[in-house]
């Protein structure tokens, strides 16, 4: 029994540690975006990755910009909406 709790808890740590949030960028513009402790990650347009769960901010190099924050399990787009460049939920 102690065993089963041990690997419930293991697993529950190691979910959170992996928490994420996918973005699927549906502009032109190639993005440098920063979150977390990372700065200067490549995102590239028409392109989908993940990220962790929390602040996100990009910018291009034509001086293009979004930020936003995302939540463990958000499915996020990057579109250019009359000119302004915005993260929303798909």
């Amino acid at each position: 029994m102690k065993l089963i709790a041990a690997t419930i808890i293991t697993l529950s740590l190691s979910a959170n540690a992996y928490a994420s949030c996918q973005i699927k960028n549906e502009t032109s513009n190639d993005f440098t975006v920063e979150y977390g402790n990372v700065s200067n990650r490549s995102f590239g347009s028409n392109h989908i990755d993940t990220f962790p769960a929390g602040s996100i901010s990009g910018k291009s190099k034509d001086g293009a910009s979004f930020s936003g924050s995302c939540v463990d399990g958000d499915r996020l787009v990057i579109k250019e909406e009359n000119g302004t460049i915005k993260m929303k939920k798909r």
